[in-house]
């Protein structure tokens, strides 16, 4: 995206933002400074009815009006609902302001009147308010913004919040506005007007005006005016877009019927309930660093930088949220802070013993602030809309924030009375054990939401069969059992030499690059195969990946939506790959999509062919290839637009520098169970193609065509060095087949064989039968990876993992090739002459075997 365009969206996002929550963070902190001035105006207020004010009557009345706020703002939230889902979320915003500016004019008549029944409704009023804004406001800003900055705009939310209550708690002062209540609460009058008036010109928001209206052309008018996108990226976008709409009405019904929405919120209400430790210490502060004997002028100046520090703290967080896990760093950062008041406890508790152990009480506030808005508050307000779909938004995001104000309320109520009961300990039951019993469940639970459109996370979210089913693997491969055997050293060298050929020298790998592959979940390998070296020829070393990936969404999700989010998986994979050094990167059969085709609607599976040279696909690896100058093996389901529209299993060739070399075709269909794949495409004509790359000969050996030696050979007769067979295959048979197949025919045709299989189980949403007698099922097996690499002179990499994506990254030396041509002379015993002739004749329809029988 240009970068005006993205200064454009954070300029609209911050000033929208500080304008519609300029009231919500305002009038929540000046109380706290100005409390003062409110007290005595409380007293004249009673005092012109004749009533004497005493200290448990300020103490209910007070109460009153600060926590009506949590209720106004719990009902403002579900209100907010019916009214972001059919207005728009816009017009959430306009209705919100408007009614913000109606509140303070009532809370500054009450000042002027000293009506403090009038300060009461107009808080109520403020809250109710607040809450449709702050609704409207986290889906206006997650819906204008694109995928990358999604994150770091949603922080407007929060840092407004605090930079509002920033201004409100420096108001509030004495000194300032404290003295002078009808001054202090009618200033928010000018941002209430701002924040209606700066919205008139904006559009609503693309995806409310697609998905919930279907008016395209508002859609593009908005695209237009928030990313400056012109016909085709709207159109591509809207495309994108369309597919999020999910099939049943947004709900609640729904919501807590289907799993994944129902987990979706009920993450959400667990990140929103870490935050309500931040409202005691807005309001109570000061009061609790008093009871720890710090000192009254230290103890207010420290609140008050504390607003300060919290803006500079929320700022930074905005700018560091897209360069660190969402997941992670709100996990983490809400751990510090609930450190901070574990730390609070034990300072003010040891106090009384060792006064100086005062200070740590300041130092614990100080962090709490700090980490409440570096990332706890600002992901907690917005992780909801990033956790559930489309038409769930808004009736989660009130959920969430409503139960958050409702225990607010019910906390803040009872904290000052518990504390007097029973001092600092009132922390622990209150917030301390109910945030590490909620970071447990998040640490478990929270999938990763940033760069990830919604299907990716409802993936997560879904749990499907097939994680089970990874996961009732009981082994990750045949290293993991050679290793957990605790075996002695030198008869683990035995074992490996007997199933590998020989112990292979480890691949250095950059750490960053091991750092990649921990932090995005896949396993990283690297090894090395050596070749003698010679006195007239430069060794020939090249540096071959393996990549193999399960799918990212689940089979039911749209077309567009799989293949992307594949797209964006493994593009992750082949960049670790290139950092590492890998030259020629192979990826797995049909890696674009699940593998269908023991399936037989044919809809939507088909739709996932494409073009060989001109397809999403092909152009997506071209920009990579180019990017890291590699080499990439691409096997896709291709649409043949030259030829009626035909269908093949085809494997593209990108060269180093972005250009389509050529295509090799599937020669051998399997006909056999599940896997009855001639009813979706046809057999190769291409014969046996060997391509010349600036890294070697390759030759690609589809699948199935690894159970017959002869393809092997042909490739290797027509020069291949390097022979991949990219592949889709379950347990059973084929698991004892695997490690075989492809080391015996580099062994046979003295070539580098790269065998990559892909991983996981895909179930899909009709049942099948395979023909033998099995019972219909949807899900056919598991896809057990354990891709690995063979040499011409029988040694091989230990394999991929059975259930994770993976990158096998090996360093040959293609000098092997000819070297063990010499050394075992297979050329000069090869025999074509015998069988082409043998074979010929046996390709002939009239063949008869030759048996000698006994006469």
């Amino acid at each position: 995206m240009d970068r005006n365009v993205q200064t454009k969206l954070y300029i609209i996002g911050g000033l929208v933002s500080l304008s519609s929550i300029f009231q919500m963070g305002y009038s929540n902190c000046y109380p706290n400074t100005a409390i003062d001035g409110f007290k005595s105006y409380l007293n004249n207020s009673l005092a012109d009815r004749g009533q004497p004010m005493t200290d448990n009557i300020y103490t209910w009345l007070w109460s009153a009006i600060l926590n009506i706020w949590f209720v106004g703002f719990a009902i403002g939230t579900w209100v907010a609902v019916p009214i972001a889902d059919s207005l728009g979320r816009k017009k959430g915003l306009l209705v919100g302001n408007s009614i913000t500016l109606i509140s303070i004019a009532f809370m500054t008549i009450s000042i002027i009147f000293e009506v403090f029944e009038l300060l009461i409704v107009g808080r109520f009023l403020s809250a109710f308010a607040s809450g449709i804004s702050m609704s409207a406001l986290i889906l206006f800003l997650q819906e204008i913004s694109p995928t990358h900055i999604r994150g770091s705009m949603s922080f407007f939310a929060e840092l407004s919040f605090v930079v509002t209550n920033a201004v409100g708690g420096i108001a509030g002062m004495g000194f300032v506005l404290g003295d002078r209540l009808g001054l202090l609460v009618g200033l928010a009058i000018i941002p209430a007007v701002f924040s209606i008036v700066i919205l008139l010109p904006l559009h609503e928001t693309p995806k409310f005006l697609l998905l919930k209206h279907g008016n395209e052309v508002g859609t593009k008018d908005s695209l237009r005016f928030y990313m400056n996108y012109g016909e085709e990226e709207s159109n591509e976008y809207m495309e994108k877009i369309v597919e999020e709409k999910n099939e049943a009405s947004g709900n609640y019904r729904t919501l807590w019927k289907v799993t994944h929405l129902r987990r979706g919120l009920l993450l959400g209400l667990i990140s929103m309930q870490i935050t309500t430790s931040i409202w005691p210490v807005i309001y109570f502060s000061t009061e609790f660093l008093r009871r720890a004997n710090v000192e009254y002028e230290l103890a207010e100046t420290f609140s008050s930088i504390m607003l300060i520090i919290s803006t500079i703290s929320t700022i930074v967080g905005m700018i560091v949220m897209e360069k660190f896990s969402r997941r992670k760093l709100f996990i983490l950062v809400s751990s510090v802070n609930t450190s901070a008041l574990v730390l609070f406890v034990i300072c003010a508790q040891l106090q009384p013993l060792m006064d100086v152990v005062k200070y740590g009480c300041v130092v614990a506030i100080f962090f709490h602030g700090v980490t409440y808005s570096f990332a706890t508050g600002p992901i907690a307000w917005f992780i909801t809309a990033e956790l559930v779909p489309m038409d769930f938004r808004a009736l989660s995001q009130s959920i969430a924030l409503s139960f958050n104000q409702f225990a607010a309320l019910i906390l803040t109520f009872i904290t000052l009375p518990l504390y007097n009961l029973i001092e600092s300990w009132a922390l622990v039951p209150l917030f301390i054990i109910p945030m590490i019993f909620c970071l447990i469940y998040l640490y478990f639970n929270l999938p990763e939401t940033k760069h990830r459109d919604i299907g990716e996370v409802i993936a997560d979210l879904k749990k499907r069969k097939s994680d089970s089913m990874a996961a009732s693997i009981q082994h990750e491969g045949l290293e993991t059992i050679l290793n957990e055997n605790n075996l002695k050293s030198e008869d683990l060298e035995e074992a490996i030499r007997l199933i590998y050929g020989r112990r292979l020298q480890q691949l250095a790998i950059d750490s960053s690059v091991l750092d990649l592959a921990k932090d995005n979940d896949f396993q990283i390998s690297g090894y090395v195969v050596k070749a003698q070296e010679e006195q007239l020829r430069r060794p020939r070393r090249v540096k071959v990946a393996a990549i193999q990936n399960k799918i990212v969404l689940p089979t039911t999700a749209p077309v567009v939506e799989q293949r992307e989010a594949i797209h964006r998986r493994v593009g992750l994979l082949i960049e670790a790959a290139a950092l590492a050094g890998a030259q020629v990167v192979g990826l797995q059969e049909a890696w674009t999509m699940p593998f269908a085709f023991c399936t037989r609607e044919r809809l939507p599976w088909c739709e996932f062919a494409e073009s060989a040279e001109n397809g999403p696909t092909t152009k997506f690896l071209k920009t990579l290839a180019s990017k890291h100058g590699i080499v990439i093996i691409s096997p896709i389901l291709e649409r043949d637009e030259e030829k009626d529209e035909v269908i093949w299993n085809t494997a593209v060739v990108i060269s180093h520098n972005g250009n389509v070399i050529g295509k090799s075709r599937k020669n051998h269909i399997p006909r056999v169970g599940d896997f009855n794949e001639s009813t979706y495409y046809m057999e190769s004509q291409l014969g046996h193609p060997v391509f010349e790359t600036a890294f070697g000969r390759i030759g690609i050996n589809i699948c199935y065509g690894r159970h017959h030696p002869q393809n092997w050979m042909m490739y290797a007769l027509n020069g291949a060095e390097i022979i991949f067979n990219p592949s889709a295959t379950v347990n059973g048979l084929s698991e004892a087949l695997w490690p075989i197949e492809a080391r015996n025919a580099a062994i046979a045709n003295h070539v580098f064989t790269v065998g990559i299989n892909r991983v996981g189980s895909e179930e899909f949403p009709n049942e099948f039968t395979s023909g033998d007698g099995k019972p219909a099922h949807k899900v056919f097996g598991h896809f057990y990876g354990s891709s690995y690499i063979a040499a011409p002179d029988g040694s091989r990499t230990p394999g991929l993992s059975r259930s994770k994506d993976g990158v096998l990254i090996c360093e040959v030396d293609l000098n092997l090739c000819r070297q063990t041509k010499d050394s075992w002379g297979f050329r000069m015993t090869q025999r074509l002459d015998l069988y082409g002739k043998e074979i010929s004749e046996a390709a002939k329809p009239d063949y008869r075997p030759k048996i000698i029988r006994e006469q």
